[in-house]
């Protein structure tokens, strides 16, 4: 009888698309993958469960279906009253991600932070660059953690992202100490850190422990939700690809009995190759190195490939001949990065080809 119930009320239970979030990076085709994924930490679990909520995900797409009864109508402004946040890792299945996204890792004590808070009808991305970049990123903090204080007089406060005081603190020491937040009796979420009236830091709070793989969190603000709500509602997260200098090493096999005339590359986005530029490799093989005069992005699949021209006579004939060469797609494998005089960075991916 009680399996008998379960499916009359599972047959009466119709399934609403809510929203959906999309997570694009443009290495790939289209800037689709199925490397992501949204996992909700375990009290939004818990509310996904209560509330009758299912994530769907589609390669880069997540979609939410809310369960209503079937003779009711979904209704924005009720549906999900009561809850005041929901939380997901943003996790990347693909321990090459920072090889071609134009991010540097994080660190463990870091994560980047996506939120709905600032979005509107018109824009619902959830950061604020075309791209996720560093600015993204805020510390991430335990429940319980120390902070350095300085001797003298000090005052310390902790505030929610709304502006609301959790903690508020105003000390007097001879000395500096290690005072200790605790931030046990209050929910996850984003909070900042205030140090005689300034801002310290941003940090998100969580009560789990993050794996390696995930990128970031994700906030869903339910009231910013309900105000900004349109019926095909997507927010949107946007990693960019790595830009590095493509360099190809031609390597002309003794076995051809070839003498090069000329050798050039022609690009598929009319880029200027520099060289070539004599050079021994590993192995003690002669090359000649081309790079790109400009980095370029990386991406998992070329629709059109850059062409390498040789110029060529044998011993056979005195007339010059050419050949045309494919040139492979600059992988993620042989990333090299330099620093210059101002400690700026640039990305290398060199390919060695063999004519």
């Amino acid at each position: 009888m009680e399996a008998l119930n379960l499916i009359t009320n599972m047959m009466n239970v119709k399934y609403h698309k809510s929203f959906e979030c999309e997570i694009n990076h443009t290495y790939f085709s289209d800037g689709v993958s199925s490397i992501f994924s949204l996992v909700p930490l375990k009290e939004t679990a818990r509310i996904l469960k209560n509330y009758d909520i299912l994530l769907e995900k589609q390669q880069h797409l997540f979609s939410f279906y809310t369960g209503l009864k079937a003779e009711d109508t979904f209704e924005i402004d009720t549906q999900f009253s009561g809850v005041s946040n929901l939380y997901f890792q943003l996790v990347a299945d693909d321990p090459s991600f920072f090889s071609y996204t134009n991010v540097k890792a994080r660190a463990e004590s870091q994560v980047y932070y996506f939120s709905n808070e600032n979005t509107t009808k018109e824009q619902q991305q959830l950061h604020d660059s075309n791209g996720v970049t560093a600015q993204d990123l805020i510390s991430l903090k335990p429940q319980i953690f120390n902070v350095e204080i300085p001797s003298g007089e000090f005052h310390l406060q902790v505030k929610r992202s709304s502006g609301e005081v959790v903690i508020d603190e105003q000390m007097s020491k001879p000395q500096k100490l290690s005072y200790t937040v605790d931030l046990r009796s209050h929910e996850n979420g984003r909070y900042e850190l205030w140090l005689n009236d300034k801002i310290h830091e941003q940090f998100f709070m969580s009560n789990e422990q993050l794996p390696s793989n995930c990128i970031g969190v994700v906030q869903l603000n339910i009231d910013v939700l309900q105000k900004n709500y349109v019926s095909d509602l997507r927010y949107s997260i946007q990693f960019n690809s790595q830009s590095a200098y493509w360099r190809y090493k031609v390597v002309v096999a003794d076995s051809r009995k070839i003498n090069v005339v000329d050798m050039r590359i022609t690009g598929v986005e009319d880029e200027i190759y520099e060289g070539p530029i004599d050079q021994e490799i590993i192995g003690g093989q002669a090359a000649q190195i081309f790079t790109s005069k400009t980095p370029m992005a990386l991406h998992k699949n070329l629709e059109e490939h850059p062409q390498l021209i040789v110029s060529y006579a044998n011993g056979f004939s005195n007339r010059t001949n050419e050949l045309e060469i494919k040139l492979p797609n600059p992988g993620i494998e042989n990333i090299t990065m330099n620093n210059n005089e101002e400690n700026e960075k640039s990305f290398f991916s060199s390919t060695i080809v063999y004519v």
